[in-house]
């Protein structure tokens, strides 16, 4: 979905998952609430067109976020700004390879996966037959 898009997105141009948080309950409440930024350094050489179609499909409301048709047709998209850009991802790859490879990003993953399994499941039943 767009969302899980825009967190690729946010992975791949800073290095980092945009949420982080080691215990599981803290993370599900930072992506309950949407919160994250662009606070590290890997942040400071990405163009506004990248980071603005970030803030659109992260947004947590589904009425407010992206839809794909939305996010294809955004500048970042069409405009070709990713290739055009001078930007150096050497500082997001470098961050990637470490956070990749660490336990602690598997760890993330896994909550992440284990997080968007139990949403599902509990929003189907609330508005799924109950005899299930």
């Amino acid at each position: 979905d767009v969302w899980a898009c825009g967190c690729i997105i946010y992975c791949l141009l800073s290095g980092t998952p945009p949420f982080e948080e080691p215990k599981i309950t803290r993370l599900m409440n930072k992506i309950k609430r949407g919160k994250w930024g662009f606070k590290s350094t890997s942040w400071n050489d990405v163009s506004f067109e990248a980071k603005d179609i970030i803030k659109k499909m992260l947004k947590t409301d589904p009425e407010q976020r992206f839809t794909i048709e939305q996010a294809l047709k955004h500048d970042w998209m069409t405009k070709d700004i990713a290739r055009k850009s001078s930007i150096k991802l050497t500082k997001a790859q470098k961050k990637m390879e470490e956070n990749f490879s660490s336990k602690r990003f598997k760890r993330s993953v896994n909550k992440i996966i284990a997080i968007n399994r139990l949403s599902n499941r509990l929003s189907f039943n609330s508005v799924g037959d109950s005899s299930f």
